[in-house]
C-alpha cells in the first residue's frame, strides 16, 4: 500500500506517514480477518452454539441449524444497523424474541409477552 508523507522532519517530530487509499485496491481488501469474523465464520460458530441447545433441549429440534444460524446473525446484523443508524432498534427485546422463537414449544409454557 502506498505512503504519504505529511510534514518534514523539523524541531517537533519525524515525519508522520500515514497509508493512502488507492481505487484500484481500497483497504478494506487488504485488510486480514479472522476466519470467525467472517459471516461464514460466524454462522458455523452460531450453529454450534445451537447445537448444544439442541442437545440440551433449549433449541427447538424441527428446525435447521444452518437456516437458524443465519436468521441469528441476519437479525443481530439488522438489529445493529438500525440502531446505529437511528437509535430505533431495540437490540435486546429483538434478540430475546429470537431466542423465543428458537425454544421448543414446551419450554415457553407460562411466557408472557412484554
Amino acid at each position: 500500500m502506498p505512503v504519504s508523507r505529511i510534514g518534514s522532519r523539523n524541531s517537533t517530530g519525524p515525519v508522520v506517514s500515514r497509508p493512502t487509499s488507492s481505487l484500484s485496491q481500497p483497504h478494506w481488501k487488504t485488510a486480514t480477518v479472522a476466519p470467525r469474523e467472517t459471516p461464514t465464520g460466524l454462522r458455523a460458530e452460531i450453529t454450534a452454539l445451537l447445537a448444544e441447545g439442541q442437545a440440551a433441549g433449549s433449541v427447538r429440534s424441527d428446525i435447521s441449524l444452518t437456516d437458524a444460524a443465519s436468521l441469528v446473525l441476519a437479525a443481530a446484523d439488522g438489529l445493529s444497523t438500525q440502531w446505529l443508524l437511528d437509535g430505533s432498534a431495540d437490540l435486546k427485546s429483538g434478540l430475546l424474541l429470537l431466542q423465543r422463537l428458537l425454544e421448543p414449544p414446551d419450554r415457553q409454557v407460562g411466557r408472557t409477552e412484554g
